[in-house]
């Protein structure tokens, strides 16, 4: 048996295995069950993409700014939301999460007029 006979004996059992594998990944992701989360793409980036994989269910990520997250959840798009503004609507309970830490970068010149004009 030379070589070509042999490939072309071999690619369609392995087609075969890839397609049954991906068919119970699709089976398996299938039956987990779905949390839909709306965040700013930072915060989703950041803190929880580096975790999704370990998270027993699917996620779906609605992405936004802040008003836009809201409105999602409020159009019941999402389960939850993780933003950092506290915006008012109507049935909507926040609760803290973490705290956010902010840097002000800018040239030093202007860091020290800026100083000397709070002082």
């Amino acid at each position: 048996m030379n070589g070509t006979v042999a490939l072309s004996q071999v690619v369609p059992l392995i087609e075969a295995l890839e397609e049954t594998t991906q068919t119970l990944k699709t089976n398996e992701a299938a039956s987990l069950p779905v949390i839909r989360i709306g965040s700013a793409h930072e915060f989703f980036r950041e803190k929880l993409a580096p975790h999704i994989g370990s998270f027993q269910m699917r996620v779906i990520a609605y992405l936004g700014v802040a008003s836009k997250i809201l409105e999602f959840l409020l159009e019941e798009k999402v389960d939850l939301i993780v933003m950092s503004q506290k915006l008012s609507a109507p049935g909507v309970e926040y609760i803290p999460y973490m705290q956010e830490e902010f840097a002000l970068v800018a040239p030093l010149k202007t860091l020290i007029e800026a100083l000397k004009k709070a002082v």
